[in-house]
């Protein structure tokens, strides 16, 4: 059973707690004030950069077009030898790669399974062994192993560990109950 405490609200120690949760109340809401006026200079600033960041990034996709084209137009002469142009300001360079698409990861990851121990298409004296393309994350779920009991959490090298923290939350303005209570102490002063 919880234990019951009496406060003294008559006593220096509650209206100092009453006086320090005052002067908390208006520290909060002078932060949260601050904070908000943080968050919108913040949010100015960041669009500013966020444009900036825009109209730079436009050029740069311009210039770079513009020098892709200026690069084809001279595939012949100024690459005959070589994929890339060195100049003093830098390399121009053309590049070949490849890429897989997969349109359906599901339905390849599907294929992939099924293949599983079968010879490869191409390749006839290859196995294909579906783990070596698939790709598979794990992690502790810790919600269940937070059910097991202490020995067993031992094993695991989990600990368990209480914490314990203080927190401060400013009164809730009821308006209600403080109307009832004032019209409680009206009548008792009556």
């Amino acid at each position: 059973m919880a234990k019951k405490h009496t406060l003294d609200t008559g006593s220096a120690d509650y209206k100092r707690l009453l006086e320090l949760q005052e002067k908390h109340n208006a520290a909060m809401a002078a932060h949260e004030t601050l904070e908000a006026q943080l968050n919108a200079a913040h949010l100015d600033w960041l669009r500013q950069i966020v444009r900036q960041a825009v109209e730079i990034e436009t050029a740069i996709k311009r210039i770079e077009t513009d020098t892709e084209v200026l690069c084809r137009k001279h595939n012949g002469d100024w690459f005959e030898s070589a994929q890339s142009v060195k100049t003093p300001l830098g390399t121009v360079a053309f590049r070949k790669s490849t890429a897989l698409e997969v349109p359906s990861e599901e339905l390849t990851m599907t294929l992939v399974e099924r293949q599983d121990g079968r010879k490869v298409v191409g390749d006839e004296n290859a196995l294909f062994v579906a783990k070596d393309f698939l790709r598979v994350i794990t992690s502790l779920n810790l919600e269940a192993l937070g059910t097991l009991p202490e020995p067993m959490l031992a094993l695991l090298k989990v600990t368990r560990v209480e914490r314990e923290s203080f927190a401060m939350k400013p009164a809730a303005v009821e308006l209600g109950k403080m109307v009832k209570e004032a019209q409680a102490e009206q009548k008792e002063a009556a």
